[in-house]
């Protein structure tokens, strides 16, 4: 019996890992491939001979998000706050508009194009959240 596609996939990103320069990658991953094929019922024979032709999986669709706004417990200054600490992540006028935010006190509200501009930012860190940095 053929191997699923999502062992397709996986199957073939272990042998991708066979070009690898670190000889313990390269074990490694011999280990898992042959690991996957056993836990399957199949021989290297079989998965060889039933055709192994591997074709990605189409990616999921991104799902849509909602930039986060911030609660009436985390107010615009927390919010600034934590964006600061993805400093790396953001540009630098990104970076220089939270720096001039956060130097301005917690009683001046944001203009409407600030907080726009706030929530932006948010929505970013949020989308580099999920990408399991």
């Amino acid at each position: 019996m053929p191997l699923s596609s999502t062992d397709q996939d996986r199957l073939a990103k272990l042998l991708a890992m066979f070009s690898s320069s670190h000889d313990g990658e390269v074990a490694n991953a011999a280990r898992m491939a042959e690991k996957l094929v056993k836990a399957r019922g199949e021989t290297w024979e079989t998965v060889i001979k039933n055709g192994y032709h591997h074709q990605p999986s189409p990616p999921p669709p991104p799902k849509p998000r909602q930039p986060a706004q911030p609660t009436k417990t985390q107010d615009w200054k927390f919010a600034v706050y934590n964006c600061m600490s993805w400093k790396m992540h953001l540009s630098n006028w990104e970076n220089e508009f939270l720096a001039s935010l956060f130097d301005r006190p917690r009683s001046d509200p944001l203009t409407p194009k600030q907080q726009a501009t706030l929530n932006k930012i948010i929505a970013k860190i949020d989308t580099l959240k999920g990408m399991n940095w």
